[in-house]
């Protein structure tokens, strides 16, 4: 806030240079352009970004404006799959410019605090467009405490959040209470902003309450670190067939897939690790003692949106750093 009250804008001066400089720069893309010596020309980071986001947005848009995939008309699926350090930040940004409308809302949401502070800012710093936003998340839903930092494990529980990060360092509003959330939609609807959502997906059957309290559909649903909601858990049977703490803690976390209680035109799934499970060996049990999640299912399958040449090229990228990834090297 200034001195007078009233809210002050960010600006962000290395944008608005760069956008002065295209307006003056006209020129053919050297790193696309065909190579005369025949040799593989390096894209640079940022053209490759520019390249994945028309990608993801225009095939979106297609699979929105059909039945395919399982998934009724006028919704998409789509996930990207991007080493880190490639910015899927950015792309994942510059998908929600494109597919949100003015007065519009879209969600983002993560598995730690440190990442809804962190994601926040980046957006906010990089965005072209009026964003008005919104954290939801509390060290009560992310699990933490600092008591028990040493004794958190995340591979036994992959609901918590082990990123060390309270939700009072977050800036700007933060909430987890429904009503406010809901108040907080109302207010942003018919005006000139975008306004966005960031939120732990422990925290995500809050927003989910605040939707349908107000009947609000996502126009873009980012959710970072996707392969955190996908896998295999046994079923924890409680004798009265209640769901136990854990199983209620799983279901909140994964909530997200769910359009029924998550309304949203796109969804975005992001990650750099996806997880691969060998099914064979749920065929060893009884089906009824599983519980599976996964984005390989043909009716739930949200569909690549990153062309093949382009994840070639980070294969290609990470072979040349890494020798063992090379095909045919055998690991020393």
């Amino acid at each position: 806030m200034s001195i007078t009250g009233k809210p002050v804008k960010m600006v962000n001066i290395a944008n608005d240079l760069r956008q002065q400089q295209a307006t003056f720069t006209n020129k053919e893309c050297p790193h696309c352009a065909p190579n005369p010596d025949g040799e593989d020309r390096r894209q640079t980071k940022s053209c490759m970004q520019d390249e994945a986001i028309a990608a993801s947005v225009r095939t979106l848009r297609e699979h929105a404006e059909s039945d395919s995939g399982g998934l009724p008309e006028g919704q998409a699926r789509g996930k990207i799959i991007l080493p880190c350090g490639t910015g899927k930040t950015r792309i994942s940004l510059r998908i929600v410019e494109e597919l949100t409308l003015l007065g519009q809302l879209s969600i983002v949401l993560c598995p730690s605090i440190a990442l809804v502070a962190q994601i926040r800012r980046e957006y906010l710093q990089h965005t072209e467009l009026d964003i008005r936003a919104l954290a939801v998340c509390s060290d009560e839903t992310a699990g933490y405490d600092p008591k028990k930092e040493s004794a958190r494990n995340t591979s036994k529980d992959p609901t918590l959040d082990n990123s060390n990060v309270s939700a009072s360092e977050v800036k700007g509003q933060v909430t987890t209470d429904p009503s406010a959330i809901a108040q907080w939609l109302r207010d942003g609807q018919g005006t000139s902003q975008v306004s966005v959502i960031f939120g732990t997906y422990q925290s995500g059957h809050r927003i989910a309450e605040a939707l349908r309290e107000t009947r609000t559909t996502a126009c873009v649903l980012i959710a970072d670190e996707a392969h955190r909601t996908a896998g295999l858990r046994r079923k924890c049977k409680a004798k009265n067939g209640a769901l136990s703490a854990t199983e209620q803690r799983l279901r909140d976390f994964t909530l997200c897939h769910d359009n029924d209680a998550f309304p949203a035109t796109y969804r975005v799934y992001q990650t750099a690790t996806p997880r691969i499970y060998d099914t064979r060996k749920v065929s060893q049990d009884q089906p009824s003692d599983w519980l599976v999640r996964t984005y390989r299912r043909r009716d739930r399958l949200w569909r690549g949106t990153v062309p093949q040449k382009l994840r070639d090229r980070c294969r290609k990228r990470l072979a040349r750093r890494l020798p063992h990834h090379r095909p045919g090297h055998q690991r020393p």
